[in-house]
């Protein structure tokens, strides 16, 4: 053996050595009995008695009794470099649309200050403050770890009708062990956050404004300015200023008269600001163009971390392809391998009987469909109309149907309080379902559908159904949610539309539908685009933020 191979063997060996016993290094036995017992008691404020204060307590308490009570984050007498990074990562919380104040890691920056003064003091920790830092670490850890995993808020407390349809399950206890032993704390967190596009381009959304902010936000445009292309006053040098702080329109660079002068860039920057509001985009600056340029930069930052939180809702895959209805902004869009496949103009709920929030697989096409009329609107819409005017019936192609046989109507009580018929829409061109509809089973029996009122898609807000959604396009998607099964050409499938006979057909590849609420959003080119809150769903949201910051308090003033 040459002497090069024993120095580096005993070199190894030292290494290995000098890792084993790091690795085995004894703490204070003060420190580990008094976390043995902090461990066990009652939660420190900063965790919380809440549900979420319960979760984490108990995660907290299995990690130390897997770690037998050792101290994770310090010798027992010396923060580690894991506190150290643990620290720096939970200032950037704020990037996640989080705030670190929840994690309330202050005494322990406090410390590392105090202690980075003399690093000649090893035993700068006494036996109490490592147990309470060392406790204060791990929760802040978890109790992060878990806002980035699933988020701050459960969805069913925003409103009843939103069900979470995460499938983010991850043993946080486990993942908080790995992270120790890596010394990745940082990357560890990381990999929590939502891995989507969507998620990442909401980031950088909010990195940007928080820059706008930070320079003073934008300028107030006057409110009863009214411009049109060629009108020349001083404020449009304010909505120049304007566009420019959002991307609309480049920064000014015109000289002082056409500062003033509203011409063809500035009423395209007001079309592009339109577009990206869900305004009609005239480029016309009226008063509903100009409240929406005033709305704060603060509260546009609020509502990107309201969405940047729903996407913690939902599951880290939403499949190969899958179907997205927004309802802010009343459109379906069909994505396959993450692009655009089809997309049209939905109908959704009214505010009174809003369409649900959640997510199921679309199974099945009915072809020629039966409308049987729910419960509520028969009862409350229908059998009035009936008893107001018996010809309601044939002129509507309603028939009464009880155990599977249509009845004779003239022999019915429509009068009777315990009313036990079926009535429902014969298949045809006036029937309220249109010609096809798409079912994902669900416990609230919403459906998307066709309909034969086609003149509301082209109005802005399209909020006029009892909770399914109308579509568009109704032709093009069964063509795509059929494309995979031979024999159903175009052709084929408007002649079943047409046929007046019912028509179900199963699907060999089932399709995710996820019915969501995205107020906010960032195109693929950067381009962020706001909605109104037509469920009053950001402003519920915003009451329920722990630690809500002044610009959260306004979207929840806002409805």
């Amino acid at each position: 053996m040459s002497s090069k191979t024993v120095v580096c063997a005993f070199l190894t060996l030292v290494a290995a050595s000098t890792a084993c016993h790091r690795k085995v290094s004894t703490p204070p036995r003060e420190v580990v009995a008094g976390l043995e017992q902090r461990v066990q008691g009652e939660p420190p404020t900063y965790v919380g008695r809440d549900d979420e204060g319960n979760h984490v307590w108990k995660d907290v308490q299995r990690f130390y009794k897997l770690n037998s009570y050792r101290p994770a984050w310090s010798t027992g007498r010396r923060l580690s470099g894991e506190a150290a990074e643990l620290v720096e990562a939970v200032k950037g919380a704020t990037a996640e649309g989080l705030d670190p104040a929840a994690y309330d890691l202050t005494p322990v920056a406090v410390l590392r200050t105090e202690s980075s003064h003399n690093p000649f003091k090893k035993d700068s920790l006494k036996a109490q403050d490592a147990t309470e830092l060392d406790i204060r670490l791990t929760s802040a850890f978890l109790k992060y770890a878990r806002h980035l995993l699933m988020g701050r808020v459960d969805p069913g407390e925003v409103d009843p009708h939103w069900f979470s349809s995460t499938s983010r399950q991850v043993d946080l206890v486990n993942l908080l062990r790995q992270a120790l032993q890596s010394g990745d704390i940082q990357g560890t967190l990381q990999s929590l956050a939502p891995q989507h596009p969507e998620y990442a381009a909401l980031k950088q959304a909010l990195a940007r404004y928080r820059e706008v902010a930070a320079h003073g936000g934008w300028p107030a445009v006057p409110e009863r300015l009214l411009l049109r292309k060629g009108s020349r006053e001083p404020a449009v040098a304010t909505l120049r200023a304007r566009l420019a702080a959002e991307g609309d329109l480049p920064p000014p660079s015109a000289t002082a008269g056409e500062q003033t002068l509203y011409d063809a860039a500035v009423a395209e920057g007001v079309r592009r600001f339109e577009r990206r509001q869900g305004l009609k985009d005239d480029g016309v600056l009226d008063r509903e163009t100009v409240a929406a340029m005033n709305v704060p930069v603060d509260r546009r930052i609020a509502e990107l971390e309201l969405n940047m939180e729903r996407w913690r809702w939902l599951p880290e895959k939403l499949g190969d392809r899958h179907i997205i209805v927004n309802i802010p902004t009343f459109e379906l869009t069909v994505f396959e391998s993450g692009s655009p496949a089809l997309s049209m103009r939905v109908v959704a709920g009214k505010e009174d009987s809003p369409t649900p929030i959640f997510s199921d697989e679309m199974t099945e096409i009915v072809f020629s469909p039966y409308w049987n009329i729910p419960t509520s609107i028969l009862r409350h819409e229908t059998l009035p109309a009936i008893l107001r005017d018996p010809g309601y019936l044939e002129r509507n192609n309603l028939e009464v149907v009880r155990a599977g046989k249509v009845m004779d109507p003239s022999q019915i009580d429509w009068a009777d309080d315990d009313f036990h018929y079926q009535v429902r829409q014969r298949p045809g061109a006036k029937n309220s379902l249109g010609l096809v509809k798409f079912l994902f089973p669900n416990q609230f029996d919403v459906y998307l559908h066709d309909t034969p009122a086609d003149s509301l898609f082209a109005r802005n807000e399209r909020d006029f159904s009892h909770g399914c959604v109308r579509i568009e396009k109704p032709e093009e998607l069964a063509e795509y949610v059929l494309k995979d099964q031979p024999g159903w050409t175009r052709d084929k499938i408007v002649a079943a539309m047409h046929s007046g006979r019912e028509q179900h057909v199963a699907l060999k590849r089932p399709i995710p539908v996820y019915i969501v609420y995205e107020t906010a959003w960032a195109a693929p080119d950067g381009t962020v685009n706001f909605r109104g809150d037509v469920y009053g769903h950001d402003a519920a949201q915003a009451k329920l933020l722990p630690h809500a910051s002044a610009p959260a308090a306004q979207v929840a003033q806002a409805n």
